[in-house]
């Protein structure tokens, strides 16, 4: 096997694994943190009929751990994979607001999330690449 094909093979499985950290810390960490950060800084939760609270502070971790993890960590490809990655919750998002298209400001609260993300992750990577170079290359 080529050098190339090696590096290749292995950005897909590291991106593949970090995709998997993230879907496993979100299904984890977002319902332990609800009450204790999302209840106390973000919003009241609570009081009313349905508390959809819950499935915004899923989407809010998913999207940042997703483009802080891919963006900081990813080997090649990263972008394409945090897009992949991404892109049901932008059409449930676009679905969600298409009718009236008066909401458009879930839409900008969502971009927020990411470019937040992506800012954490880059910092991550250019501290990273002086404080381990050799870790840092190895994975791009």
């Amino acid at each position: 096997m080529s050098p190339q094909v090696k590096s290749h093979v292995f950005s897909f499985l590291w991106n593949l694994l970090l995709g998997s950290a993230v879907l496993l810390l979100t299904y984890y960490g977002a319902p332990r943190t609800y009450e204790s950060f999302y209840c106390e800084y973000i919003t009241s939760c609570g009081g009313g009929w349905a508390d959809y609270g819950q499935v915004v502070w899923v989407v809010v971790v998913y999207t940042l751990l997703t483009t802080m993890f891919l963006s900081g960590f990813g080997a090649l490809l990263r972008y394409l994979w945090i897009a992949v990655l991404l892109l049901p919750i932008f059409l449930v998002i676009i679905r969600m607001i298409y009718p009236q298209m008066e909401d458009v400001v879930i839409l900008v609260y969502w971009m927020l999330c990411i470019l937040i993300g992506l800012g954490t992750g880059f910092l991550a990577r250019k501290v990273l690449g002086r404080l381990a170079p050799r870790f840092m290359s190895k994975i791009g």
